[in-house]
């Protein structure tokens, strides 16, 4: 547990000193969350909570599938992955520290953006609010970080790494209701929207859960892990 720990704190001190991450995670989603709610959201406290939600779930996103992902793309680049398999402590140790420590900065962001919606719009979320919220996060934390570590596994080199998770981040958010309710301007999309994992999420947080679907890209993500995990093996 000490090893975690420590492990923790010093993956948490490695990103806060890339200038890219902390933006992305502590300033460009506030910076979203108060054009738009001072452009669509003045006058409408529903939109407001709707937005905020779908910009947490941004972070999760974004956090999840760009930082476990390409950081064990680039163990293996570098050759670390060979290091880290003969100290003195199991590697698995390692991978939780990681985790965890984007645990914790997700956290923090979402802390901050919960802040800001406070005093910009006088926004608070109710207990059971913040309770849909944190269950959606830790959801989409799993499932994304799960996501990233299947396509660092199908890459293995960091440039292709990027742009996969590039394309496959826009095409999640884009195609979903995350800033807006696409599904019901344009229902062309719906059946788009309807298989969108990001989709499974938002409802969590959003207090209208749809645990079939969770579990149906769950399962599916696994499957997909594994079959890359046991061709790693042979």
């Amino acid at each position: 547990m000490k090893t975690i720990f420590i492990g923790t704190y010093y993956q948490v001190k490695t990103f806060l000193r890339i200038k890219k991450a902390l933006f992305f995670s502590f300033i460009f989603p506030p910076f979203i969350y108060i054009i738009f709610s001072q452009i669509w959201g003045p006058s409408n406290p529903e939109y407001q909570k709707f937005l905020l939600t779908g910009i947490i779930i941004l972070t999760v996103t974004s956090d999840s599938l760009f930082s476990v992902g390409n950081v064990i793309v680039e163990y293996y680049q570098s050759g670390l992955i060979k290091f880290f398999k003969v100290i003195p402590y199991n590697f698995n140790y390692h991978l939780i520290s990681l985790f965890f420590s984007r645990v914790l900065i997700i956290f923090l962001s979402t802390l901050t953006l919960l802040l800001i919606a406070h005093i910009i719009n006088h926004l608070t979320l109710t207990l059971s609010e913040l309770i849909d919220v944190a269950l959606g996060m830790i959801a989409g934390i799993f499932i994304f970080s799960l996501l990233g570590i299947i396509v660092a596994h199908y890459t293995k080199e960091n440039t292709q790494n990027l742009s996969l998770t590039n394309l496959l981040f826009f095409s999640l958010i884009f195609l979903s209701d995350m800033f807006y309710p696409l599904s019901e301007l344009n229902p062309a999309f719906v059946k788009i929207i309807s298989i969108n994992p990001i989709t499974a999420i938002l409802k969590i947080s959003r207090g209208t859960p749809d645990l079939i679907s969770l579990l149906i890209w769950v399962i599916f993500l696994f499957v997909i892990h594994s079959f890359f995990f046991i061709k790693k093996k042979q």
